[in-house]
């Protein structure tokens, strides 16, 4: 009999503990849900009820606006700082001019502001220029200059094509490390132009930073391995970027999308698919109004009626590049300005003329 009130009071005692803990549980639980509901109410992020594709454009860039929590209302109107004023529910717009301005969104009573920086002349505006005018735009390769001190793909190496004022466009070339950062560096292997040794593939960023970069005479310099973010800052409104990806597919498009998005880059860089014109169609589907442009020799078809079929959905201008010697022999270049293409031209063909203060073979192609 003792024994058995000793079970019914160990049993008891269980109960009541499952049940305590049950209780507390569900008490706890509920202070959770409370919790979240409240931190939610109190950290609910109202600017998102207006949406902007970036806030830092360059001038005629295409600034595109829409509202993310408010899609069924009735009276909308988007004041952009300059002007100018649109009713659309997501509307595109241009800022001519450089400066500082208040996006304002004005919807069923309620209004909303962001500011944008508008700095430095956008790749769709530069493009229309070449247009109109008799000029020639230069592309240093790899951010090269005649200064053999300066690393190539380095944040030197942009900052003095810059500040040459005869530098329109940087070529880089880009790399993924072991933990997925998005660096400048041509080769896969990093001997050759770090103090390090093997695969980017093999490094993380932290790891790769450890090296020094060096110079064309393969001299050790005080220049570190930089990411694409850093390089795109550091030229942001003051050169352009040719980001030469080559026929490589290893980086993913959504991770150099984040990358010139977070930047405010979208509209300074060409991006190069090399002969596979078709990359660029995904670009342009993530993203309207990126640039992009393919290589076009003799023996890539369909690349001159690609790219206008493009020009004409997307109305805007495209380049395609094309080795020298088919500038000079060939019917290609006639087809492409006919169709209203621009011609980027490969001047690797004239290194050893250049080098030596000889300009026939640029002369010929000009």
């Amino acid at each position: 009999m003792i024994q058995k009130n000793k079970k019914e009071n160990f049993h008891r005692k269980g109960w009541l503990k499952r049940s305590v803990f049950k209780n507390i549980g569900m008490l706890l639980l509920g202070v959770f849900i409370l919790s979240s509901c409240s931190n939610d109410d109190d950290n609910l992020d109202y600017s998102r009820n207006m949406q902007l594709s970036s806030n830092y454009v360059a001038v005629g860039e295409h600034l595109v606006v829409s509202m993310t929590k408010v899609s069924s209302a009735n009276d909308v109107l988007w004041n952009f700082g300059d002007g100018k004023t649109s009713t659309e529910k997501k509307a595109v717009h241009q800022y001519d001019k450089e400066g500082r301005y208040i996006v304002t969104l004005n919807v069923d009573g309620d209004k909303y502001e962001q500011e944008v920086t508008v700095e430095g002349l956008g790749l769709t505006q530069k493009l229309k220029d070449l247009t109109a005018k008799t000029e020639i735009t230069i592309m240093a390769h790899r951010g090269n200059t005649g200064d053999m001190t300066i690393p190539e793909n380095s944040i030197k190496a942009i900052e003095t094509c810059a500040a040459t004022g005869a530098v329109d466009f940087i070529e880089i070339d880009l790399r993924r490390t072991k933990d997925g950062a998005i660096i400048l560096m041509h080769d896969a292997d990093i001997v050759r132009t770090t103090t390090g040794a093997g695969a980017v593939s093999e490094y993380t960023l932290k790891e790769l930073k450890s090296f020094n970069l060096k110079d064309r005479n393969g001299n050790v310099t005080q220049q570190k391995v930089p990411t694409l973010s850093e390089a795109l800052l550091a030229g942001r409104g003051k050169v352009f970027f040719d980001i030469d990806l080559g026929g490589r597919t290893d980086i993913p498009i959504t991770d150099i999308y984040r990358v010139l998005k977070e930047t405010g880059c979208i509209d300074r860089v060409l991006v190069y698919t090399a002969s596979n014109a078709k990359v660029g169609e995904s670009y342009l589907t993530m993203e309207p109004y990126l640039h992009v442009y393919p290589y076009y020799s003799r023996n890539v078809a369909g690349v001159v009626d690609y790219l206008a079929y493009y020009m004409t959905n997307y109305d805007r201008l495209f380049f395609a590049q094309i080795d020298s010697q088919y500038v000079l022999n060939d019917v290609h270049v006639t087809e492409m300005v006919e169709k209203g293409l621009l011609v980027s031209v490969n001047m690797f063909d004239y290194n050893a003329q250049i080098s030596n203060n000889n300009f026939t073979g640029v002369q010929q192609v000009i």
